[in-house]
């Protein structure tokens, strides 16, 4: 494949197949900056084959390699922190971006399920403590809904292309989604789930172009990981073009080039 291109961020290209049995070429991009001022962080996250996992068996990173997906999924991985670094029993925590914003209650660890919640100072996202934030794996209960039908039928006339019926939202894996596509500059805010008590920021917006032999594609933001633990925000980009019937065995040309990612805003602790 001749993949030229101008950008250090991490990036794919591949050949997938829709539900629909379309060819659909894609070029998927990732940038990660640190949350506290916008600069490249040290340890950029690669584009996911699959659904990386925590030891815990939820899914940490969900699968990149995806032909389509509708909006904006966000994740934040990390833990909630007692206010001011003061133990308690349950608090509460927030995560706005944009117009988005998802309110949760975190609680301490128990000795038993019909135990009282322990004090803590912190505690890990994720459904035991404070769930809401976390990936979802494809066979959540969320995304099972929009999987399709994989019966007998299915398998005599269609396998191995997915489920005519199954719906393009089970390509998104997170629990915060938004109707359309951010592009970077909203407001992030982030409550109780950090140290520093609150951040304040605003998302990158990193001015990424590709070109497929001759057409250029503007790319969509439809991921963004947030991980102030390691003070690290990532934002995944796709490109997905019906290719079906148009390549004939061959692969189209890609080239990526990216301007200087934009500043983020200013960490405020509180």
């Amino acid at each position: 494949m001749d993949l030229r291109n101008s950008t250090a961020l991490a990036h794919l290209p591949a050949l997938l197949y829709d539900h629909r049995g379309r060819e659909v070429f894609a070029v998927i991009m990732k940038a990660s900056v640190r949350l506290s001022d916008g600069s490249p962080h040290p340890d950029p996250l690669p584009v996911h084959a699959s659904d990386v996992l925590f030891a815990s068996g939820a899914v940490q990173y969900p699968a990149d390699l995806v032909p389509w997906k509708l909006g904006t999924d966000i994740v934040c991985n990390g833990h909630v922190y007692a206010p001011f670094g003061t133990a308690c029993t349950t608090c509460d925590a927030e995560l706005r971006v944009g117009d988005l914003c998802r309110e949760l209650k975190a609680t301490g660890p128990r000795r038993r399920p019909d135990a009282d919640p322990e004090p803590f100072e912190r505690v890990p996202l994720g459904a035991e403590h404070a769930p809401g934030l976390a990936a979802l794996g494809p066979r959540s209960e969320v995304r099972r809904r929009y999987m399709g039908t994989f019966d007998d039928t299915w398998q005599r006339a269609r396998a191995p292309l997915l489920p005519e019926d199954m719906d393009a939202r089970f390509w998104n894996a997170a629990q915060l989604t938004s109707s359309r596509p951010l592009v970077g500059g909203e407001s992030i805010v982030l409550v109780n789930l950090s140290p520093s008590g609150r951040i304040d920021t605003t998302l990158p917006r990193v001015p990424v172009r590709v070109r497929l032999d001759d057409r250029e594609e503007r790319p969509v933001l439809d991921l963004v990981v947030l991980e102030p633990d390691v003070d690290r925000v990532t934002l995944t980009f796709r490109v997905s073009v019906d290719v079906t019937g148009r390549l004939d065995g061959r692969t189209p040309k890609v080239r990526i080039v990216e301007k200087r990612c934009a500043p983020l805003g200013r960490r405020i602790a509180a």
